[in-house]
């Protein structure tokens, strides 16, 4: 069951403003209402400090800025949707290793593109 919500934590988190709370705000009234008042305190606060602020606000951003360095060697930006939803899509294909293997495809692709159209570019 865990694994079940990390899942769904990691998929609504690119809902912007509720994100993962469609989660944990969900667990932690469960919890309450099972009678675990602490539990569901504990629950929202760690939820609310680690995954609504923490990973969305600093880890994502970082880890898109890196690999968004990395795929192009620093030189035209890609568009951080991109990027993510090439993390999703390798992961989705290739597992674990999709983490790699997506962007990797997305950056082969659009370099491909860029050599493409400088090859048929129409001539003055």
């Amino acid at each position: 069951m865990p694994s079940c919500l990390a899942f769904l934590a990691g998929i609504s988190s690119v809902i912007p403003i509720v994100g993962t709370a469609l989660v944990w705000i969900p667990v932690a009234i469960s919890e309450y209402w099972q009678g675990d008042v602490m539990n569901a305190v504990i629950i929202a606060l760690y939820s609310w400090a680690m995954m609504a602020f923490f990973i969305d606000n600093i880890v994502k951003l970082l880890m898109l800025n890196y690999v968004n360095r990395s795929m192009n060697g620093g030189g035209i930006r890609t568009n951080e949707f991109i990027i993510f939803f090439a993390i999703v899509a390798g992961l989705g294909a290739f597992g674990f290793w999709g983490f790699i293997i997506g962007p990797a495809l997305v950056a082969l692709a659009i370099s491909v593109l860029k050599t493409l159209r400088k090859i048929h570019k129409p001539r003055a």
